[in-house]
Order: structure tokens, then C-alpha cells, then sequence
């Protein structure tokens, strides 16, 4: 089924579902695709490491009815995320040079071959030593099939919108904060910040889309737009980083400079697009967008009919 609550399931019954969906996504990714190579192997572990990112936001949009289960599974499902990050960031790093340098054309991708190359090696190193030799993906399935087993017995404390109100709240409030504390001279960790919690509430209205498809579903792809926006400028930051503190393996300054102020240039139009959608996204006041999605939810489980979307 699809990442969101039906009309004739208890909100404890569709959070027990859709985690043991996404767990059984997770898992089969692990161990179909992540036994392959190259390509199919980073996009096996992409899927997996994004199974736990949607749990992970499942159990903060029912935080409010977890009690101490929430503390207890979110922190399972950030270690079994954090077993496959080494290879999913250091892919990452080739997508993002490749991105980079695509926006100049021509002119501007083959300057940087060495730099690529270096990051193409640390790439599959770090897919060898990670997943071959380690033995990751059967150990991470290992715990995805262990931790199946609890989920039948989460008790969620209402059948509600109650359940899921503190913890969409807290999501849209924060997002909202972080935004306005970025004031002048934000750093790289701040934009970062607001990136979760613009990730966590785009997976919190996939959650909630059926109880208006049409504008829930937009708002929700909007937000998602935000975060890619900020995990772009993320990445970029964690490239340049690492290129400047390694100056010589990547080819010296002559070409790390011209790379970091590609970089630079580019991170400053992110920010600027970024805020621009957070300031249109987060216009109401927490208090008001937390009014409208109950209501809306009320409505919803009040006539549970077909809408089209």
C-alpha cells in the first residue's frame, strides 16, 4: 500500500502498517539489489537507508502515542541508516561533482576528471570495505527482520489525530524556527538543521495526503522541493570541505579553487531559493497550520468517501 493512512484503519493500526511495509521494502532491497554491483548495489542501499528515513519520520509523526517505544526505535532505526551512510555519502560526492559541473556544459565538465577520479576510488572502496567486507547489508537486514517482530506490539495511547498532533507540531514549529533564526551570516550546520525538519514534515504530509490528496499532496511535494534544495547545498558544503582539507589529492589549487568557487557561487543560489520557499511555506503560524490540518482530518474521517486527487 501506499506511505499513508487509509480511512478505515486506527491511526495505531496504520503506523504499525506502514512501518512493517517499509521494513519489508528495506529488507528485500538488502538482500536482492545489495548483493549486486556497482549501480544496482548504490541504489539497493539508497532504497534501504531511505526505508529507514520514512520509518524514522513515522515514528515522529506518532511520538505523541509512542512513550518511551519512540526513544527505544527511533534510535534502532538511525543506527541501521548510519551502518549503510559510508557508501551512500561517498556516491553521493560523484553525484554532486557530476551536478556541479553539468550546469556548465561542455565548457566546464572536463577540467575536473582528476577530481572526479578521486572520488570515484574512494567510492568503491568504500563500497568494498563497507559491504563486502563487513558484511553490512546481511547484518543490517539482520536487524531489520529483528526489529519486525516489536512492531506488532508498539501500543500507540489514542486512535486519532490526537496521537499524531505533538509530533506534527513540533516538526512544523521547529522547521519554522530554524528558518528564522538563520538571520545574516548562517553556516553550513544551520541550513542543515532546517533541512531535516523541512525532509521530516514533506514524509509527514505524504503521511497525511489522503485527507485532502489534491493540496495535501502539493504541499508535501513542496516541502520535499525545499529539502532537495538545502541537501543540495548540504552536499556541496561537505564537498568543499573535503576538498579544501585535502588540497593536493584532489589535484592541488589549481584545480580545487576554481572547483570551490564554483562551489561557493553555486551554495549562495540555493540559499537564496531556499529561503524564498521557506518563507512562502512556513507563512502561517504553527498554531494555524495545526488548526487546518485537524480540521481537515475531521472532515476526512467524518465522510471517509472517495476524493479524487
Amino acid at each position: 500500500m501506499a506511505y499513508c493512512f487509509t480511512p478505515e484503519e486506527t491511526v495505531p493500526q496504520g503506523v504499525r502498517r506502514i512501518a512493517l511495509e517499509q521494513i519489508d521494502k528495506a529488507e528485500a532491497a538488502l538482500t536482492g539489489g545489495a548483493q549486486s554491483g556497482g549501480r544496482e548495489r548504490h541504489k539497493a542501499v539508497h532504497d534501504a537507508r531511505k526505508g529507514c528515513k520514512k520509518i524514522r519520520a513515522l515514528l515522529r509523526l506518532a511520538r505523541g502515542g509512542l512513550g518511551n517505544a519512540y526513544v527505544r526505535e527511533n534510535g534502532f532505526f538511525r543506527d541501521a541508516q548510519r551502518r549503510l551512510s559510508a557508501v551512500r555519502d561517498a556516491s553521493v560526492m560523484v553525484e554532486t561533482l557530476d551536478k556541479l559541473v553539468g550546469r556548465q556544459g561542455s565548457d566546464g565538465a572536463g577540467g575536473f576528471v582528476q577530481v572526479r577520479g578521486v572520488l570515484v576510488e574512494r567510492c568503491e572502496r568504500a563500497s568494498a570495505e563497507h559491504l563486502e567486507q563487513e558484511r553490512t547489508t546481511e547484518e543490517v537486514a539482520g536487524m531489520l527482520r529483528e526489529v519486525r517482530g516489536r512492531v506488532e506490539t508498539w501500543t500507540l495511547r489514542s486512535p486519532g489525530f490526537k496521537v499524531l498532533r505533538p509530533g506534527l507540531h513540533k516538526v512544523y514549529r521547529d522547521g519554522a524556527r530554524r528558518l528564522e533564526a538563520l538571520g545574516d551570516a548562517p553556516t553550513a550546520h544551520d541550513f542543515h538543521d532546517w533541512r531535516k525538519q523541512a525532509k521530516y514534515l514533506s514524509y509527514h504530509l505524504r503521511l497525511l495526503t489522503p485527507v485532502w490528496p489534491g493540496t495535501v499532496r502539493a504541499l508535501a511535494g513542496e516541502f520535499g522541493e525545499l529539502g532537495s534544495l538545502l541537501g543540495d547545498e548540504h552536499d556541496l558544503a561537505v564537498l568543499c570541505c573535503m576538498l579544501e582539507a585535502e588540497e593536493q589529492a584532489f589535484g592541488g589549487p589549481v584545480l580545487v579553487r576554481p572547483l570551490a568557487g564554483m562551489i561557493d557561487r553555486r551554495r549562495s543560489e540555493l540559499q537564496a531559493a531556499s529561503r524564498m520557499l521557506g518563507a512562502r511555506l512556513y507563512l502561517d503560524k504553527p498554531k494555524t497550520f495545526m488548526t487546518r490540518m485537524e480540521a481537515w482530518w475531521d472532515l476526512w474521517k467524518s465522510e471517509p468517501v472517495s476524493r479524487a486527487a
